[in-house]
């Protein structure tokens, strides 16, 4: 069963779907995306999806008593990406700039962005509606352009602001969902933004790699070669390992005790293995099998089959002659 997202926001349906379309572009079908408009939500309405993203915290405290499980809240963390800025820096140094956005909160917040993301050559100035701002005669806005006063001659519209790959990461964290392809969707994704944390894209991208190049490694290996977490669940094999088995689907994600099966139940209850064969599918598979520790921590458990069926015949064909 797909684990579901909640995007919860005012009456704004631009903004939700330009936040969904986010979504899909780095989990694509793999989870399900609900939709919450706070103006619609009544008092007796509960939220219970997997994550539920919210926008701020003013509006997450609208809704606060409509949220079942609190832990599951995420206050999304946006930014913008990378070719809408340059146009800014092209500013002169101290350019009054007014700041539009839909709400006083959001508002400052882009105001915060601007300076955590190193656009410093303007002075920015946030609209609040009450002011008077007629001395001032460019306006940057996130996406709200219908919301820039009328005497404004010259608008730097940015769009709406992108979910920034932090965000992503703690989703991906409490849905507990990953993938090959989620990771390289992300890393895909994450090339066309600014990151707010210095050095994050480039980690992650660094990880994404040595991954890969693990991947690339372990499918040389002419052994079925397989990682479980320490509570069994399957998180890096090579293809070998489906072809010793006679399995054709992904396994990623898997618990070792369903594909563990029949004659291979064996495994599972000995703490480590040494060359143990066993026989599964009319084959001959000799097994090792080793805990991985951290500080006496038990962090995972290491498989290594060999399948040793011509060599088995092969030692029957001479103890028959």
């Amino acid at each position: 069963m797909k684990k579901s997202v909640a995007l919860v926001n005012d009456s704004r349906k631009d903004l939700i779907d330009f936040l969904e379309n986010n979504l899909k572009l780095v989990f694509g079908d793999s989870i399900n995306i609900n939709r919450y408009f706070i103006n619609e939500i009544n008092d007796n309405d509960i939220i219970n999806d997997d994550v539920i993203l919210v926008m701020s915290v003013e509006r997450l405290d609208k809704i606060i008593n409509n949220i079942l499980d609190k832990k599951k809240v995420i206050v999304v963390r946006r930014t913008f990406r990378e070719d809408k800025i340059y146009n800014l820096l092209s500013l002169p140094q101290g350019t009054n700039v007014l700041i539009v956005n839909d709400s006083d909160e959001t508002t400052l917040e882009t105001i915060s962005l601007f300076y955590k993301i190193g656009v410093t050559n303007i002075r920015p100035i946030p609209y609040m509606n009450d002011n008077n701002y007629k001395n001032i005669k460019i306006a940057i806005t996130p996406g709200v352009p219908e919301k820039v006063p009328s005497f404004i001659s010259d608008i730097f519209d940015l769009g709406h602001r992108y979910i920034d790959i932090s965000t992503f990461i703690e989703i991906i964290n409490l849905l507990q969902i990953d993938s090959k392809e989620i990771q390289s969707n992300l890393v895909k994704y994450s090339e066309e933004i600014i990151s707010l944390d210095t050095g994050i894209k480039d980690k992650y991208k660094e990880l994404f790699l040595k991954i890969e190049e693990l991947d690339t490694i372990l499918n040389l290996s002419k052994d079925g070669i397989l990682f479980t977490s320490k509570d069994g669940e399957i998180n890096t094999y090579n293809s070998k390992v489906k072809d010793i088995l006679d399995i054709n689907e992904d396994i990623y994600g898997k618990y070792i005790e369903d594909i563990f099966v029949d004659s291979l139940k064996v495994l599972l209850s000995e703490k480590e293995i040494l060359d143990k064969v066993v026989v599964f599918n009319k084959k001959y598979i000799n097994v090792n099998k080793k805990n991985i520790y951290n500080r006496d921590e038990k962090m995972g458990t290491y498989y290594s089959l060999q399948e040793i069926t011509y060599i088995k015949k092969l030692e029957q064909n001479l103890t028959k002659n």
